[in-house]
């Protein structure tokens, strides 16, 4: 029997996306995932402390449901920081390890997500995620960034 084949649409930038991350990876073991960043947040924005209030409301909600971290860090660096809210970056990051090692993708997207709401990098800036890429050593990736 060939394995489901199931596109998941998110953007990188979604705390609820990353709600639902280790279930993607689990899902991906008996199916056929293919990931399709959608850039739902691909527009130039600072972050506002009206919208940075709300996503911390959202992130200790999908803490409390998931058990999944939402640091301090990532708090004071990234929503309390006029940073700007805008997942080209992630998107292109994404596009570059699909083309170069697309069995990759997930765990460059798992590990985007971990260094945003974990360790508080600004996920949202290119060189952040050439930095990442070359941690999880995917070279060729950060070649065509």
């Amino acid at each position: 029997m060939a394995a489901q084949k199931i596109l998941y649409l998110f953007d990188p930038l979604c705390g609820w996306c990353y709600s639902v991350s280790d279930g993607i990876s689990k899902l991906a073991q008996t199916a056929d995932v293919k990931l399709v960043p959608t850039g739902l947040f691909c527009r130039d924005k600072i972050m506002s402390p009206d919208w940075a209030e709300h996503a911390w409301e959202n992130d200790r909600r999908i803490a409390k449901l998931t058990g999944l971290p939402f640091s301090e860090n990532y708090r004071q660096n990234i929503l309390q920081q006029p940073t700007n809210f805008n997942s080209f970056a992630l998107v292109q990051a994404l596009t570059a390890v699909q083309t170069t090692e697309p069995a990759r993708e997930p765990e460059a997207l798992r590990a985007f997500q971990k260094a945003r709401y974990e360790e508080g990098l600004d996920t949202a800036k290119l060189d952040v995620l050439a930095d990442v890429l070359r941690q999880i050593g995917c070279q060729q990736a950060v070649g065509i960034l």
